[in-house]
């Protein structure tokens, strides 16, 4: 309930109100294209996160797990920021 200046007060439906001016949400195509390229990002840090004999290896051992979910992430941003 809400006061007006003469300290009547005024029942006031805020659902109503609020409702009316809610607008749907339609996402572009560079944004869906940046979801679906993030995605294959996760995607891909999870299999080699879960099978580590797939990391890459340098000349005596493999890369560690966090330098390769830094590398595929960083590179899926630069995809994002390509496509978009």
């Amino acid at each position: 309930m809400i006061r007006n200046s003469r300290g009547e007060l005024l029942l006031v439906n805020m659902s109503s109100c609020i409702l009316s001016r809610k607008k749907e949400f339609v996402a572009s195509a560079g944004a869906k294209k940046g979801v679906v390229i993030f995605a294959i990002g996760v995607v891909l840090v999870l299999i080699l996160g879960s099978f580590t004999e797939l990391l890459p290896s340098g000349m005596e051992k493999r890369l560690s797990t966090p330098m390769v979910i830094q590398m595929v992430m960083l590179t899926a941003a630069l995809f994002i920021m390509i496509v978009e």
